[in-house]
C-alpha cells in the first residue's frame, strides 16, 4: 500500500484497540496491519509524552522498551539549553532518538549512535521526516540559528557509540548519553558503576573527545555519593515533570575548559 494510504489507516484508527486491529486483520489486505496496531499503541503513549512527535502518524516505533526508556518531550526541550548555536554534538545512546532530535535543533552536525539496527532504521526514517516537516513550515530558512532542515542533518551510525568516539577525530561541543539502566536480566540497575556504558571507565575518552559531557542518570541515583565519584561535575540537575522527577542530567568538564561564553548563550 501507498505511504499516503497507510497514514490514513494510522490516523483512522488512532483510537481503536491494537489487538481488535490484529484480530480484524483480514478486514484489511491492503494494509500491513501489524505494523500499523504497533504504531498505534506507541502513538497512543506518546500523545502527552511526545506531544509534538504525535502529530506526525508517519512516525516508526519499533517496540515498546524504547519508547518506555525515552526522554519526554519536556525534558528533551530542556536539554537544548546545553547545546550552543552551530554546535557539533554527538549521541552515543540514541535509542527512539527523542533526545538527540531535540538537541540538535540549534546544532550544525550532530552524530546518532546506536547498537540495534532497527533502532537505526526507526531514526533514518523519523529524522528525514519531521526535517521535511519543519522544510514546510520555514520554507527551508533557518531556525534559531540551525542549518535549514532539508534533508536531516543528524548523521545516524549503527554500532556501538564509545567504540565510534574512538575512532573520531576533532572535538564536539557536547556529547551526550543515557547509560542504559538495566543489567543482563533485564533488571533495573541504579548506581552509576552498573550501567553500560560505566561512566566512571569511559569519562577520560568522552572528555578527551568532547568539552562537555552530559549524562543521564537514574533519578535514584545518590546525588553525594555521584559528585564525589566526579570531580570533573561542573552541574547536577534535577529535572520534574508535574512534581514527579523523571532524571539527572550530570554535566561533566574536563579540567582548565572555558565554556562562559557557551553558558551566557543558553543562559
Amino acid at each position: 500500500m501507498s505511504d499516503e494510504a497507510y497514514i490514513q489507516f494510522v490516523t483512522e484508527h488512532a483510537g481503536d484497540n491494537p489487538e481488535r486491529l490484529l484480530l480484524s486483520a483480514d478486514r484489511w489486505p491492503q494494509v500491513d496491519v501489524r505494523r500499523a496496531a504497533r504504531n498505534i499503541a506507541a502513538r497512543a503513549k506518546i500523545r502527552t509524552k511526545i506531544p509534538s512527535w504525535y502529530a506526525h502518524p508517519e512516525l516508526e516505533y519499533p517496540g515498546s522498551l524504547p519508547l518506555e526508556q525515552a526522554s519526554s518531550e519536556a525534558t528533551a526541550l530542556y536539554k537544548q539549553a546545553f547545546v550552543p548555536a552551530g554546535a557539533r554534538i554527538a549521541d552515543l545512546t540514541g535509542g527512539l532518538g527523542v533526545d538527540c532530535w531535540f538537541m540538535s535543533r540549534g546544532a550544525a552536525e550532530a552524530h546518532y549512535c546506536e547498537r540495534h539496527g532497527e533502532l537505526c532504521a526507526a531514526a533514518r526514517h523519523n529524522f528525514k521526516a519531521l526535517s521535511s516537516s519543519d522544510v514546510a513550515a520555514d520554507d527551508g530558512a533557518t531556525q534559531n540559528g540551525a542549518i535549514s532542515r532539508k534533508g536531516s542533518h543528524i548523521a545516524v551510525h549503527e554500532g556501538d557509540g564509545i567504540e565510534w568516539l574512538q575512532q573520531q577525530t576533532g572535538h564536539f561541543d557536547l556529547i551526550y548519553l543515557d547509560p542504559a539502566r538495566r543489567d543482563t536480566n533485564a533488571r533495573r540497575v541504579y548506581d552509576i558503576s552498573d550501567c553500560e556504558p560505566n561512566l566512571l571507565e569511559v569519562k577520560d575518552l568522552l572528555l578527551s573527545k568532547g568539552r562537555r559531557v552530559l549524562a543521564k542518570i537514574s533519578p535514584m541515583a545518590d546525588i553525594s555519593r555521584t559528585l564525589n565519584q566526579f570531580p570533573e561535575a561542573r552541574e547536577l540537575h534535577v529535572l520534574a515533570v508535574a512534581g514527579e522527577v523523571k532524571e539527572l542530567l550530570l554535566l561533566l568538564e574536563a579540567p582548565g575548559e572555558d565554556n562562559s561564553d557557551a553558558d551566557s548563550k543558553n543562559a
